[in-house]
């Protein structure tokens, strides 16, 4: 008698790159609109430069996270074409 186990179709692991743009994104988001609506009691020329910053920040967290998504679509497709393809074989 033999040991039949069913075998699960190996997967396929998100990078790590797209782990650490969904990491950075809240990061980004957060900060730039701290900054975006900072009102710091100074007086000086950074002061005025504060909300472009902030401005670009949330962008750049924006990126990041669309980034991230595409990456993990990516990834499933992938994923799902393995898969048939191991049924395929089987």
């Amino acid at each position: 008698m033999t040991n039949s186990q069913p075998s699960e179709s190996p997967r396929i692991y998100l990078p790590g790159v797209a782990i650490l743009l969904f990491l950075a994104t809240p990061i980004l988001l957060l900060l730039g609109a701290f900054l975006t609506v900072a009102k710091p009691n100074d007086v000086g020329d950074w002061v005025d430069a504060l909300p472009l910053i902030g401005t670009i920040m949330i962008w750049a967290g924006v990126a990041a996270l669309m980034c991230a998504l595409i990456l993990e679509g990516v990834r499933s497709v992938a994923q799902q074409q393995l898969s048939i393809l191991l049924k395929e074989r089987d």
